[in-house]
């Protein structure tokens, strides 16, 4: 013996071990395999049976007979529903839960034979010292799996000339930001977005669930297999049109284009690309206008003009006082000759600080707090 106790206190250690042993096989099966990405009730089943086991070990206090019968039927029930889980996502294309078969099989044949112990049903010398390396062995391989994804490196992140410029591009350009931290599970999306739905600043941020609450019913399906597929093949691009219901009932069309980005293990760690507002197009599809449509049916009635003589500082002023990113220039004769868009002035635009002033006016939807730097680095993922 490592520690010299009593027999009652070695049966409380060991009640309390086994507790705490299935709670970690229960906690690292939740963890690796994501189960909360979709489905927010298998993260209640999971707390639900965590406060169980949290019970046993306070009854191992009291009872260790009972808490320990309890702790093994559940860590039975982790092997083999947790096993029966792994066979089901493998069989959905889950990269990880094919890697787990190997361990989990062999946590399947340990509780089994455990369990032909304890019940007698095997009474060979051998058996004790069996189950305890067969247990480290098991231990080692989860070990392993996690190492792998816990130390493997990072994307390594191209540092780009001019980087600010190219991000205030984007923004001037109207599109709007979308990133998902896959490791995190954390979608960044641009203010623009919350703002043209009516939301609130960071009610679409947080895991990519919870666009599933905002999306289209008859487009969550396929929302959520595109994202799983680029996931399982870790490359191609993902070219989407979906619906996102605003704060008043009603819905518009946004089109979603982004890229994987891969790490060193071959996992997708990010999903970057932009989201642009297709709700003028697929309307005009809905009320059957087709390629021949005019354009009067969809232009502004009144659009802001200047002239070709005027200069890129009174057009900033423009731009910034009507909140628009793009302006038709005149010539003397009062003929459009040409469209002046915020992207054009901010690649010809030497002061950076001018650049910073016209797009916050421009689009007030940004927040004043969000810097530069912190756009430079969404886009530099990208």
């Amino acid at each position: 013996k490592v520690f010299d106790m009593s027999a009652g206190a070695e049966r409380i250690w060991r009640a309390a071990g086994e507790a705490i042993l299935a709670a970690t096989l229960l906690v690292f099966l939740f963890a690796y395999l994501n189960l909360a990405r979709w489905h927010v009730r298998y993260m209640h089943v999971t707390l639900a049976w965590l406060a169980v086991l949290a019970a046993l070990v306070a009854l191992a206090l009291f009872d260790p007979a009972v808490a320990s019968g309890i702790a093994r039927l559940s860590l039975a029930g982790v092997a083999f529903v947790g096993f029966g889980l792994v066979i089901y996502l493998s069989t959905h294309g889950f990269d990880r839960a094919v890697l787990l078969i190997p361990t989990w099989f062999l946590l399947v044949a340990w509780t089994a034979a455990a369990g032909m112990t304890v019940l007698g049903f095997i009474t060979n010398d051998i058996a004790a010292p069996a189950l305890l390396g067969g247990l480290v062995l098991i231990v080692m391989l989860i070990g392993f799996t996690v190492m792998q994804h816990a130390f493997a490196g990072g994307i390594s992140h191209g540092i780009v000339s001019d980087v600010e410029r190219r991000a205030l591009a984007l923004t001037g350009a109207g599109d709007m930001i979308w990133d998902w931290d896959v490791s995190a599970d954390r979608v960044f999306t641009s203010a623009e977005t919350e703002h043209l739905l009516g939301l609130k600043r960071g009610a679409l941020e947080g895991p990519a669930a919870r666009w599933l609450d905002v999306l289209h019913p008859l487009d969550r399906d396929r929302f959520r297999a595109s994202l799983d597929s680029v996931l399982e093949q870790r490359r191609g691009r993902l070219v989407q049109d979906f619906r996102l219901r605003t704060v008043d009932g009603n819905y518009i069309w946004l089109s979603l284009k982004a890229r994987p980005l891969v790490g060193s293990d071959g996992e997708v760690v990010r999903l970057v690309g932009t989201l642009t507002d297709r709700d003028i197009v697929k309307r005009a599809i809905a009320e059957g206008k087709g390629p021949d449509c005019k354009v009067k049916d969809c232009m502004s009635d009144e659009p802001v003009h200047l002239n070709a003589d005027d200069t890129l500082t009174e057009a900033e002023n423009v731009m910034m006082q009507g909140h628009i990113r793009r302006l038709v220039i005149i010539d003397d004769a009062k003929k459009p000759i040409g469209v002046l868009s915020a992207t054009a002035i901010i690649q010809h635009e030497p002061d950076l600080n001018r650049m910073k002033e016209v797009l916050s006016k421009i689009s007030e939807r940004i927040s004043q707090e969000r810097t530069v730097e912190e756009l430079a680095g969404t886009t530099c993922c990208g």
